[in-house]
């Protein structure tokens, strides 16, 4: 196990979709969910996926969003990300993962905790599901996301993020994006 959670696209979200291929772009983290992606989310992209290996069969927790609408629903809430993780990130680094998300091809955005949520799917999912519908719902305060986000983003006790806001990209368009907004910079 690597213990590391991955976001990308596709252009399905069904079961087959859970392989990320080899020249995919993608974000992932390590042993922590990072906090901006949950921003990503709604109650409705939580999917439950069966695993079959070895004769077995299981399921696992997933979310799928509509990329577009994903996105939409991050900028809708950014500002409230902004004040949760106050100077732990710089401004450029949202501006940097919104560019990134908004450029991948595929209809779909494809969070794979497997790693990182390895207790039961439905109890993983009964205790993000309030974040989630409060989060659509605009009814959160910031004591209320850190709570909620704590078991899966290692939220410290002072209740900024500890690990990871964002995660860490990989792929030609990330890579053309950084370049271009360094130059920006300059």
């Amino acid at each position: 196990m690597a213990n590391r959670a991955y976001l990308y696209a596709s252009d399905t979200d069904d079961d087959q979709a859970w392989e990320l291929p080899d020249d995919s772009e993608y974000y992932d983290s390590r042993h922590t969910i990072p906090v901006a992606w949950w921003f990503l989310l709604d109650p409705s992209d939580v999917r439950f996926v069966n695993v079959c290996s070895w004769g077995a069969t299981w399921q696992v927790l997933r979310f799928v969003a509509n990329r577009v609408d994903a996105l939409d629903r991050f900028r809708a809430r950014r500002s409230l990300l902004n004040s949760l993780i106050g100077t732990h990130l710089d401004e450029l680094q949202l501006d940097y993962f919104v560019a990134v998300l908004s450029e991948w091809p595929g209809r779909f955005l494809l969070l794979d905790p497997d790693e990182i949520l390895q207790d039961d799917p439905v109890e993983d999912a009964q205790l993000i599901l309030p974040t989630l519908t409060g989060l659509k719902q605009g009814s959160l305060t910031e004591n209320e996301v850190l709570q909620g986000l704590q078991r899966f983003s290692a939220i410290t006790p002072c209740g900024r993020p500890e690990i990871s806001v964002v995660g860490y990209n990989y792929g030609p368009i990330g890579e053309r994006i950084a370049t271009q907004m360094q130059g920006l910079n300059q």
